[in-house]
């Protein structure tokens, strides 16, 4: 195992949080084969510089509480790094319900200042597809509008 490379991803994990499919894609720049690569991820693991759990918690707090996502973006965007269904399930469990719809009615009322629409009925048509593309649940949305 490259010791200068293990010792960046090292680095690479400590400054932030990462999931494992960050570090192989980090990785597929170097040099070495998939082996090695696959032991780097594996010693990250053990020594606990990378933790899909921990990072999929963390991902769904932040891309909640900054990026103003969804669950199901959240979901989606997880599947793509993939991190497992449970642990998915498991993070976005810790979002607290009233504030999940709180921040989709501020979401939907910040919105509605800023479209126009020749009908009520087009402007919630542009609120309700705004908020499907930010990951809310169609189920929220109507009840909301």
């Amino acid at each position: 195992m490259d010791k200068v490379i293990l010792e960046k991803m090292a680095n690479f994990c400590s400054r932030s949080e990462h999931c494992e499919q960050d570090v192989l894609d980090k990785l597929r720049s170097c040099e070495i084969c998939i082996e090695e690569k696959n032991e780097i991820v594996k010693w990250l693991v053990q020594e606990n510089f990378i933790d899909n759990a921990r990072y999929a918690k963390a991902y769904v707090r932040d891309k909640f509480r900054f990026n103003h996502w969804g669950r199901k973006k959240i979901w989606i965007m997880l599947k793509a790094k993939k991190i497992d269904d449970e642990l998915i399930q498991n993070a976005l469990n810790e979002i607290d319900e009233k504030k999940y719809i709180d921040a989709l009615k501020e979401l939907i009322e910040n919105q509605r200042k800023k479209i126009n629409g020749k009908s009520e009925y087009e402007i919630k048509g542009k609120l309700y597809n705004f908020a499907l593309a930010r990951g809310f649940e169609s189920s929220i949305i109507s009840e909301l509008l």
